[in-house]
């Protein structure tokens, strides 16, 4: 028995425990074992609670006690070492070996599953490798995908972005999930506006349904994509014509996800489309309402398919007339009979078109010329579907054409027979023909000039250089010499005459006066040049005459007025800037009216022109001598050293004029009467200069005349009266203290008054009266005569109405006329303008004028006396008889009335040569029929004398004094009272009561 014997109760090696190290060893090994053995079974309960899925319990347990009991055997063993526990001990191992028994029993069976699990675990963990190297295989190359994915979308955003198309993506319910640039352009919209709305929202309402109608095949299966036009509305409100590709896109398992859409803008071609219709629709409009030509279509056979308005108007068939008969009805019964008509068509059918000029008929029978155009239409494949036949009436066209040609007759018969030169030239200048009148002023032959350049035959080159300069600076452009600037203003379609040269052909130079203008085509394309000239040779002289004549004296040739102050200044400035003087000398004839008076004014105009020549030849070549009028003349004397230059000059004058002169028979001695001042000493100005020379004339005249005299005081306060006069009768003028009196006129026969001369008058308020003797000269002098003539006559004008409204019938109102009024050359609009404004009758005035404005018969003079008569006015030469005139200035003009002046009528009864001469006057008058009035009748004898020479009426003291208005008017009421007191009587009344 293996326990039999006490000591195999003693513990197996506990003999060792003699030797401390090993007790301590054993018993440490007892603890570590039973206190790892205890650890055991806590992380099996926590194992169990983490895993409640499985199903073993009650082996968790057993085991677990298994190991708690092997555990608590090493810690009783620890213990047993000091003080034995056996019968613990027992009881433990023993329970522990019933655990460990049932232990085993249960574990047996679960041990294969255990194995096969434990190969299970084995062979997933093998499998996770795999499946992990797979995994990563396939994550690596899920994102080389998805770069691709990324790089593809990317490519398709920018794809999408930049397409010139619109592209976008909408949503199932109509709203835009992603949109391009090019769609947002195209509608106008910015992104977030157009992703704020739907499709619906911004399509035509007309083309909604049939838009929804594809999306809804879409969405059926019915359709994988659909295009259609369709309408926008754009933002600006504007609509879009677009071309719509709509394809749905689905899930992999067949859901739709979205709509791709494209959009193209089409509007161009809509509008392009559109357009054409339109134009088609005008043109066959057109076609079908054009009346000049006829336009129809023919079939293959001839037949007329179509008619227009035009036909109809042409050739008078309506379209049911004349559609389906064949269109050879319109040719002539020979046409017909020579096959014309079909052949027309075979040529047409051959060549294309057939076109012709010929007669054609109409319904009515009429025959009238036609052009005709048939054009052969084919389709695609070259087969014959009809003609087209246009046809075109040329009556008119006939008739304008005959015109034309009669008109080219007309204008070769014109350029052939016109007295101007007239050139033609290509538009570079080739001359291309040439009139006869051209050859004869050029004095070429047209062979000579046809084909060659203008520019280098007839033109002087200077002169066309000097024409380019002129029209660079005019339109401030370069315009190049040669024929450019010969033509450019007629290029532009400016024509102007303008003077121009030409040269002859033997190199004489000829004045003319040209026009060029642009010949063009129907399309305004300059062909050519047609060059216009007239020869201005006699023109040219007589403006340089006219010019010479303006500013010289017609008689003597000397300088006039206008071209002596001219003098004088350019003497001014020369003398300024030589620090020089200038002379001006007034120098008049003594006694030169006896002259005139004695021998006629012939022999006192011959004198002048003798004066004049010695004049001349007695100064020198850089002085001047003028005539001012009558027998005045002006020297200037310029580059003078001192006034002893003056006094040289001016003996040289009055030797040189005094010597005798011979006029025909008569052998003349005339002296002079010359003044003299000087620049800078007497004055800086030509009209002071002039007018202080002739206050010296009157000195020198008032001490013995026959000499010279420079300006000094007494000529000064000369000239000072006259200005004070001038300056007094400005302010007069303009305070109106100047009045018109009125002398009546007597008819001799009757005794009764038959008109009034009007006669101004200066009442100044503190010196009274002033004469006219005075003021009138100063007036002519200073150019206020017309202003004071103008006055007197519209005053006259004004009271003669009042005096025929006072009176009761018309009577004449004479209103005399100075020279210097006469010479203007308004005087008949403004005579006329005074009659209008005082609505007086024209045939009342009488305008007087001197026989010394009627002697300068001239042209202008007899067109202001026929402008005057024109108005109605008549006409009276005053002072008739003081003159040297002839019948011939007489029969000349329109003259009305001859005035006797008061100097014959003073010595009617002296002696018998004034008397003479009054008869003489007379009889005249009455042989040119026209009135006599004696002037300054103041005796019965005179009266008398007048009365029995038959002389048609007298005014004078004898009847009247000049009177007022107011005077007058009492004169003519004192007569109507009075029957029996004479005309005189009664006016001598008034006189006197006025005094």
């Amino acid at each position: 028995m293996l326990f039999d014997s006490p000591i195999s109760f003693i513990p197996h090696g506990y003999c060792l425990s003699w030797s401390p190290m090993l007790v301590g060893l054993l018993a440490g090994s007892h603890l570590l074992i039973g206190l790892s053995y205890l650890s055991i079974p806590v992380a099996l309960f926590f194992f169990a609670r983490r895993h409640p899925e499985l199903n073993q319990k009650l082996l968790f347990t057993l085991f677990t006690l298994f190991i708690l009991g092997c555990g608590a055997t090493h810690l009783i063993e620890l213990v047993n070492i000091w003080v034995p526990f056996y019968r613990l001990d027992t009881f433990v191992l023993a329970g522990t070996a019933l655990v460990s028994v049932v232990t085993a029993v249960l574990i047996w069976p679960i041990t294969r599953q255990a194995t096969q699990a434990l190969h299970d675990v084995f062979q997933a963990r093998r499998e996770q490798a795999i499946t992990t190297d797979e995994l990563f295989e396939t994550v690596m190359q899920l994102k080389q995908v998805n770069l691709k994915l990324d790089e593809s979308e990317r490519r398709f955003r920018m794809s999408v972005e930049y397409a010139p198309n619109g592209q976008a993506t909408v949503d199932l319910n109509g709203r835009w999930l992603i949109v391009n640039q090019s769609l947002c352009k195209m509608l106008g919209y910015g992104e977030a506006e157009l992703l704020q709305k739907t499709f619906q929202e911004i399509t035509h309402p007309d083309d909604i349904e049939r838009d929804l109608e594809h999306v809804k095949n879409l969405l059926a299966g019915r359709q994988v994509s659909y295009r259609m036009e369709k309408r926008y509305f754009c933002k600006s409100g504007a609509i879009l014509h677009a071309q719509l590709d709509v394809a749905l896109l689905r899930s992999p398992l067949g859901a739709p996800l979205h709509f791709i859409v494209q959009i193209q803008d089409i509007s161009e071609r809509i509008n392009a489309t559109i357009a054409t219709e339109n134009a088609e629709r005008r043109f066959r409009r057109m076609i079908e309402d054009v009346k000049d030509y006829a336009i129809i279509n023919l079939d293959i056979n001839g037949l007329v398919s179509s008619w227009n308005e035009g036909a109809r108007h042409i050739k008078g068939y309506q379209a049911h007339e004349i559609i389906g008969r064949h269109f050879s009805c319109f040719h002539q019964v020979e046409d017909i009979a020579n096959n014309r008509p079909n052949a027309a068509l075979k040529m047409a059918e051959e060549n294309g078109h057939f076109q012709e000029e010929g007669l054609r008929i109409r319904k009515d029978g009429s025959v009238f010329w036609a052009s005709v155009l048939i054009t052969a239409i084919h389709d695609t494949d070259g087969t014959l579907l009809g003609y087209s036949k246009i046809t075109r009436d040329l009556t008119e066209r006939r008739h304008a054409e005959e015109v034309i040609a009669q008109a080219n007759g007309l204008r070769e018969a014109i350029m052939h027979a016109a007295p101007c030169s007239i050139i033609a030239t290509d538009p570079d200048g080739v001359i291309t023909s040439i009139n006869p009148a051209a050859e004869r002023m050029l004095w070429y032959a047209s062979e000579d000039l046809v084909g060659k350049q203008t520019t280098m035959i007839i033109h002087d080159e200077h002169e066309v250089a000097a024409r380019s300069k002129e029209l660079s600076a005019k339109y401030k452009k370069k315009i190049e010499t040669g024929f450019e600037a010969f033509v450019y203003e007629a290029r532009e379609d400016v024509v102007e005459e303008h003077e121009w040269t030409y040269i002859r052909k033997n190199g004489s130079r000829l004045s003319v006066q040209l026009a060029v203008s642009a010949l063009r085509d129907s399309n305004q394309k300059i062909i050519g040049f047609l060059s216009i000239a007239y020869d201005i040779t006699q023109r040219k002289y007589r403006e340089e005459y006219t010019r010479h004549v303006a500013l010289h004296d017609d008689l003597t040739g000397l300088p006039n007025r206008a071209l002596l102050k001219d003098r004088i200044n350019v003497a001014i400035e020369s003398a300024k800037r030589n620090h020089k003087k200038v002379g001006v000398m007034m120098l008049d004839l003594d006694h030169f009216k006896r002259i005139n008076d004695t021998l006629g004014h012939h022999v006192g105009d011959e004198l002048l022109k003798v004066v004049a020549d010695r004049l001349v030849k007695a100064l020198r070549k850089s002085d001047t001598a003028a005539r001012m009028g009558g027998d005045e003349f002006v020297v200037v004397t310029p580059d003078m050293s001192d006034d002893k230059n003056a006094d040289f000059i001016a003996n040289t004058l009055v030797k040189a004029i005094s010597a005798p002169i011979k006029i025909g028979m008569h052998e003349l001695i005339v002296t002079p009467s010359i003044g003299v001042s000087c620049f800078p000493d007497d004055g800086e100005e030509a009209n002071t200069l002039i007018k202080y020379a002739d206050a010296a004339m009157y000195q020198t005249k008032a001490s013995g005349r026959h000499g010279h005299q420079h300006f000094n005081a007494a000529a000064q306060a000369i000239v000072q009266r006259k200005l004070a006069m001038e300056a007094d009768l400005r302010l007069a003028i303009a305070k109106n203290h100047l009045q018109v009196y009125y002398q009546p006129q007597v008819c001799l026969s009757t005794g009764k008054i038959i008109g009034v001369e009007a006669l101004a008058r200066w009442i100044d308020p503190v010196k009274g009266m002033i004469s006219p003797e005075l003021f009138i000269p100063v007036a002519e002098e200073s150019g206020l005569i017309i202003e004071l003539g103008n006055f007197v006559l519209r005053t006259a004008c004004r009271d003669a109405r009042i005096l025929q409204e006072r009176v009761g019938h018309p009577m004449i109102m004479a209103v005399n006329l100075s020279a210097r009024q006469f010479r203007q050359e308004t005087l008949v609009d403004t005579v006329s303008s005074i009659i209008a404004e005082a609505r007086m009758d024209p045939a009342m005035l009488e305008l007087e004028i001197t026989e010394g404005v009627m002697m300068e018969n001239d042209e202008k003079t007899r067109s202001r006396m026929q402008g005057l008569r024109d108005l109605g006015i008549s006409l009276a030469v005053d002072d008739f008889g003081t003159g040297y005139s002839s019948l011939s200035y007489l029969t000349q003009f329109p003259i009305t009335t001859l005035k006797i002046d008061r100097s014959f009528v003073d010595k009617i009864n002296e002696g018998e040569r004034d008397a003479a001469v009054v008869q003489a006057i007379i009889a005249m008058a009455y042989s040119l029929k026209t009135k006599v009035i004696a002037e300054g009748v103041e005796t019965v004898e005179q009266l008398e004398f007048l009365q029995e020479h038959t002389c048609s009426a007298a005014q004078g003291f004898m009847f009247s004094k000049p009177m007022s208005m107011a005077e007058l008017g009492q004169a003519f009421d004192q007569i109507q009272k009075s029957s029996t007191d004479s005309v005189m009587t009664s006016l001598h009344k008034v006189i006197a009561r006025a005094a």
